[in-house]
């Protein structure tokens, strides 16, 4: 597994402080690429677009190139760290920290990891802070984790494409790959809140049913839509849509 960015830590310099450059920013774009073996391999484009709000929280979506919803994601600039939300999770998971020094512990998918180096690399028209952990993983500052960016695909991948001005929620392109993206509600199971995600310019009216037939909440969602159900007993429900889509949701 050899990505093209992974040659970047042939390249790191000395640390110094500098301004800090945000990685959860509308409009940019990743491709990562899947090695699965015999010199074969798949290339995955995402970008972020658009806001959500869950639980009072701020996310940009993630969205890739072909439409489907990957997840959500957050920064907290002054703290230096990201948050992911995946589709279906109901809490949101640590997944970057660039204010890491040499010998501190950072857990990636549960692996521990520990932090060798930090120093910067000049890379994407930027000198970035590199957070090394080993040879090929780090955190690189307003690109995120070196093998993934901001969304996690498994195993042998790499980012080996990085554009910080790609398309984001006010562009408007009729080719595929900004094609319109599907509906989504999450979280799944749910708890104080559910979010109805909806492509730009998209109106939805929705009703919570439950398994008797009972309609139990109703509503317009003009657009992206987090809903507060703190007061629905827990129980399934399903979400009908006037698009015609049904989820079957769990209140916890």
């Amino acid at each position: 597994m050899k990505p093209a960015l992974f040659l970047l830590f042939l390249l790191s310099t000395h640390w110094s402080t500098a301004q800090y450059l945000p990685t959860v920013v509308d409009g940019h774009h990743w491709t990562v690429r899947q090695y699965q073996g015999m010199d074969n391999y798949v290339d995955y484009e995402y970008g972020l677009r658009c806001d959500s709000t869950v639980a009072s929280a701020t996310y940009l979506q993630i969205i890739r190139d072909d439409g489907q919803f990957l997840g959500l994601v957050r920064e907290d600039t002054l703290a230096q760290t990201i948050y992911y939300r995946g589709v279906g999770d109901t809490t949101e998971t640590l997944i970057i920290r660039y204010d890491l020094a040499v010998g501190d512990t950072f857990y990636i998918s549960g692996v521990p990891v520990i932090c060798e180096q930090v120093s910067t690399v000049d890379l994407y028209g930027a000198t970035r802070k590199l957070i090394r952990f080993n040879l090929s993983q780090g955190f690189i500052e307003g690109v995120g984790n070196s093998f993934f960016g901001v969304h996690d695909f498994g195993q042998f991948q790499g980012v080996v494409g990085f554009d910080p001005n790609g398309a984001g929620c006010s562009v408007t392109s009729t080719s595929a790959e900004y094609a319109p993206q599907p509906v989504a509600v999450f979280p799944n199971p749910f708890g104080d809140y559910l979010t109805i995600y909806l492509p730009p310019a998209t109106t939805v009216q929705f009703k919570f049913v439950d398994t008797v037939g009972r309609t139990i909440l109703r509503g317009i969602a003009p657009g992206t839509t987090t809903i507060p159900t703190a007061g629905l007993p827990a129980g399934v429900y399903f979400i009908c849509l006037s698009n015609g889509q049904v989820t079957k949701v769990v209140r916890h």
